[in-house]
């Protein structure tokens, strides 16, 4: 014959005063978890609310930038456009109130030629010398070996 447990009263182990310890500690706990999973919603929410905030701004930076850069296309289509739309004749009398005038056919540039003396110092980095030998060679190889001579037979330090 077995014993059927339904019939015995149930007797605790524990005191009842730790039984309502144990159970406001785990309230406790309860309470602690439910709060910082608020607490870590709240701040996922705030970055999320900012992070859109910045995109939304990024996105109006970027329709504004496209809409100056289709701005500066506008004035330099308009630039053009006015520049075409001068005439010959106002081009004409700008240049004549500048003093140009339009090349008559069969017309020669004139040139001018114009010669200089060679200095009679040679000068050395910021020092200037007096060259010994002179310079009225008309050769440049000779008279580059006249300068080498004159600066190996020079002073030193000058």
């Amino acid at each position: 014959m077995t014993i059927d447990r339904s019939q015995v009263p149930e007797m605790p182990n524990v005191q009842p005063q730790l039984v309502k310890l144990a159970e406001r500690i785990e309230y406790r706990r309860l309470l602690m978890t439910a709060l910082a999973l608020v607490a870590a919603a709240l701040a996922g929410w705030l970055y999320l609310r900012q992070a859109s905030i910045v995109a939304a701004y990024w996105h109006e930076i970027g329709e504004l930038e496209a809409y100056k850069t289709e701005l500066r296309q506008n004035i330099s289509s308009l630039q053009t456009q006015a520049a075409r739309e001068v005439s010959l004749i106002e081009l004409q009398t700008a240049s004549q109130a500048l003093g140009f005038r339009r090349p008559v056919t069969g017309e020669t540039h004139e040139s001018i030629e114009v010669s200089i003396a060679a200095p009679a110092k040679v000068a050395i980095g910021s020092l200037a010398s007096e060259s010994s030998a002179p310079t009225t060679e008309r050769n440049p190889l000779r008279r580059l070996w006249q300068r080498f001579q004159a600066w190996l037979h020079a002073e030193p330090g000058t």
